[in-house]
């Protein structure tokens, strides 16, 4: 018996077997094959249930599953019995079997293409609604079949995970080891390695991602960004016709001596895998990779090239935490790292070094750092600042971004005080120089919901009185559309105008109807 499970998981599988359960949803629960469930558990002396207690409504399931494109196996699979059992039910009722010859050239073409970019053959026999032998029949004179995981040894697969954790994906691990992805996969799971990186797909996130293609931004950079697997990205431009440029492939041969000496003295100087990958001319991946494998004691993303370690889990203090709220409702951004990111323009540097005060020791060592931007606005000059990454931070983004890449604000806004609301309304703020003078703020990246949420607490705990405003922006391609922020009235600008002026610096009074 596979040394993957244990005699209590076996037990729960009798349980939940008792309980009604079928082989197949108990794989799917501990990512075990149907099969070897059944096995065990005849092996445990469990009565299996007696298939010829079918009824006329399974047969006519089966009849359509098939007329589906499912085959005799995976129909059987489904309902816990042979194949040939399914096969002769259905040539009883008058059923013609498919004939394994139905598929074109074309299609078999199409297999060894996906079986060479690691796809196995599992997986195509499902998108082909074909059985795995017909498959591999027809591959096999054109590929070398891929060994079973079986037969890789414990210390080979146990360098999966090294080469999954230094940013090797799933598919290159398989392609380097000659091996299906699914393999991998399992072993991963099977050792706590968490290979979700799943993400809720949408034609508009599909289209962003073909934008930042089309301007430059690598298949790997998008996987990253957006938390998922290069292979995902990939497999979804194909599915939709998306052409994309590819780097050549990362197979990792052993750099010479004198190149891993060099690499090792520039890291043990604090350079960092991207410095080093960039003065050599190699992936990052290569470079972490073996200088694991020479035992170098590597630094962690977390530790942004080991400044400041020590706060990766330091609580921030209330006033770095009200900054950190107000500028991720505002300015700001964090990234997967932990960090937070904050720009602001040539005329708002003063405001931004209030933020570095604020945040003190949690700001990188490079402090505010000036650039001229390539993109939107070209030529404009541009201060940011970036923390040190904080478990904190890495928190509030895990609850505040949607893996859509949209926002959900709801959590941060019970914990939003005067100076929160300062650094948001110094950043998307203004004043209204009419009547009494009222104000908004453009909140107008989050939904009608969440701003109508914002309002309620500002008003409740705050005091001050303010409402959802609607906007309407028309576009040529795409018609009118609604954006959503909080507009003010006058009375409840006064209270926040005493609220929030001790924080603002003076160049920023203006905001609040001061200094004008």
């Amino acid at each position: 018996m596979s040394k993957k499970y244990t005699e209590d998981n076996y037990k729960e599988w009798e349980d939940l077997y008792n309980e009604g359960k079928n082989y197949v949803e108990i794989g799917a629960s501990f990512n075990a094959d149907p099969s070897y469930i059944r096995k065990v558990l005849i092996q445990k002396g469990v009565a299996t249930r007696n298939p010829v207690r079918f009824t006329e409504e399974d047969f006519l399931m089966w009849e359509r599953l098939y007329q589906d494109g499912r085959s005799f196996d995976a129909v059987g699979k489904e309902y816990e019995v042979s194949g040939g059992y399914v096969r002769k039910i259905l040539k009883k009722r008058g059923v013609e079997a498919r004939s394994k010859s139905s598929f074109s050239e074309e299609d078999f073409n199409r297999w060894v293409a996906l079986y060479n970019e690691g796809v196995s053959i599992k997986d195509s026999a499902l998108e082909y609604k074909s059985d795995f032998r017909t498959i591999k029949k027809k591959i096999e004179p054109h590929v070398k079949i891929r060994v079973n995981g079986a037969k890789i040894s414990k210390e080979e697969k146990e360098e999966w995970i090294d080469l999954y954790q230094y940013g090797f994906s799933i598919n290159e691990i398989g392609k380097l080891y000659d091996i299906s992805r699914q393999v991998v996969t399992i072993f991963l799971n099977s050792n706590d390695v968490d290979t979700s990186r799943g993400i809720n797909m949408t034609a508009d996130l599909i289209r962003e991602w073909e934008e930042k293609h089309l301007g430059g931004w690598s298949i790997h950079k998008i996987a990253v960004t957006y938390g998922c697997d290069s292979s995902t990205v990939k497999s979804y431009f194909d599915k939709n016709n998306i052409e994309y440029t590819l780097r050549e492939a990362i197979v990792p041969d052993p750099p010479t001596e004198e190149e891993l000496k060099r690499w090792e003295q520039m890291y043990s100087e604090r350079v960092s895998a991207d410095k080093i990958a960039e003065i050599e001319g190699v992936d990052r991946k290569r470079i972490r990779y073996f200088l694991n494998k020479m035992g170098v004691e590597l630094r962690t993303s977390n530790e942004a090239k080991l400044s400041k370690p020590h706060l990766l889990n330091a609580e921030p203090s209330y006033i770095q935490k009200q900054v950190i709220i107000g500028s991720l409702l505002g300015d700001g951004c964090a990234d997967t790292r932990g960090r937070l990111i904050i720009g602001h323009s040539e005329k708002q540097v003063e405001w931004l070094e209030q933020k570095r005060d604020w945040l003190g020791e949690l700001v990188y060592d490079n402090g505010i750092k000036r650039s001229v931007k390539n993109g939107y606005k070209i030529g404009s000059i541009k201060y940011t600042l970036n923390t040190v990454p904080n478990q904190f931070i890495k928190k509030l983004r895990a609850e505040s971004y949607l893996s859509t890449g949209g926002r959900d604000i709801s959590s941060l806004i019970p914990h939003v005080d005067a100076l929160a609301l300062a650094v948001l309304f110094g950043d998307d703020g203004h004043y209204m120089n009419r009547g009494r003078g009222s104000g908004g703020i453009s909140t107008y990246g989050f939904s009608e919901e969440q701003n109508a949420l914002l309002a309620e607490h500002l008003h409740t705990k705050l005091n001050i009185d303010c409402k959802v405003s609607r906007h309407k922006k028309v576009f040529e391609d795409k018609g009118k559309k609604f954006y959503y922020g909080i507009y003010i009235r006058s009375s409840g600008m006064q209270v926040m105008r005493e609220l929030i002026a001790p924080y603002l610096p003076n160049s920023m009074k203006y905001k609040i109807g001061l200094n004008r």
